[in-house]
């Protein structure tokens, strides 16, 4: 038996001679065997280290098998512990009390040493395929949640991609149709950016566009939304609010990236964008709100950068 086969069962009787003829027998097929002649002394060391396995008698003093079982089945940590019962009591009704109370197999004593091996190595191996399943299970969770992330969010920033930016400005577009409203874009382009990457290489220019994607969302409201539009355009959609508390929040964007400069290879690089803002009009199409954005976004770039521009 191989170490990953190796299993760590506990057994539960009173009786000294019926603990050491099962301790000896496991012991020999390669277990590491947990011997307790009280339920309480066994209850106490599983909510230390849980067991693999639990072979257990019925008929004890002071906590019998059966209150045992439901202290495991109660307890998170050892409720998908396996437990087999091991008793002289042969009627229907022990029986099903003990499969009532959590007990996956039930066996008569006097017990046969080859059925209790067969029987305590097929439980074995059904819990470690349930454990290898849960596993399996957890990683492919995993996996479908990073594939749901990498769906609508951008892998370099994090921030929400233009897909997915999109859908939201859709939803919102249609939101403040019927409400009424106000929803604001702020559109933002980083200045320069091509000679950063020029300069000093695309990983440089990786992190100058990380650095501002996280100014931007630490600089906004949880409500809001803000998406990587695409290269070094980043979209915010300010929630309810209107044209000149739009405008404010958009220079308070600025002057944040204005004034945190970006280390690159040990040196302090400025980090500063032009800003276009349009507030949604009565009717407007979303094409016609994006646009408008873009447009003031463009305008504040061909009129020195670094500014905010409010679409008329």
């Amino acid at each position: 038996m191989g170490a990953a086969d190796t299993a760590s069962i506990m057994i539960v009787d009173d009786t000294p001679e019926n603990l050491a003829l099962l301790a000896s027998m496991l012991g020999d097929a390669g277990h590491r065997v947990l011997a307790f002649p009280s339920a309480k002394m066994a209850l106490a060391a599983a909510e230390r280290r849980p067991p693999d396995l639990v072979l257990l008698d019925i008929c004890m003093p002071q906590m019998d098998g059966f209150e045992l079982a439901r202290c495991f089945k109660a307890n998170p940590a050892l409720a998908e512990i396996p437990i087999l019962f091991l008793s002289a009591l042969s009627e229907t009704a022990e029986k099903v009390t003990a499969f009532a109370v959590g007990g996956v197999d039930y066996i008569v004593k006097p017990v046969q040493v080859a059925e209790v091996q067969v029987r305590v190595e097929t439980h074995l191996r059904i819990r470690r395929l349930a454990k290898s399943l849960a596993e399996q299970n957890r990683a492919l969770e995993q996996a479908l949640a990073r594939i749901a992330e990498l769906a609508t969010h951008d892998e370099l920033t994090g921030l929400l991609n233009r897909r997915a930016t999109l859908d939201r400005l859709r939803e919102l577009h249609a939101l403040s149709a019927r409400h009424g409203a106000p929803e604001s874009l702020v559109f933002v382009d980083l200045d320069h950016f091509k000679r950063i990457n020029d300069e000093h290489g695309h990983a440089a220019g990786d992190a100058v566009l990380t650095a501002a994607g996280e100014r931007l969302r630490a600089a906004v409201r949880s409500t809001d939304v803000v998406g990587r539009w695409g290269g070094e355009e980043f979209l915010i959609v300010l929630r309810q609010t209107g044209s000149n508390d739009a405008a404010d929040v958009a220079e308070k964007l600025r002057a944040r990236l204005a004034s945190t400069p970006v280390e690159l290879a040990g040196v302090r690089h400025g980090l500063t964008g032009s800003f276009g803002v349009a507030t949604l009009r009565a009717g407007e199409a979303l094409d016609a709100w994006i646009e408008r954005a873009d447009r003031a976004c463009y305008d504040a770039k061909r009129e020195g950068r670094d500014r905010v521009n409010v679409a008329s």
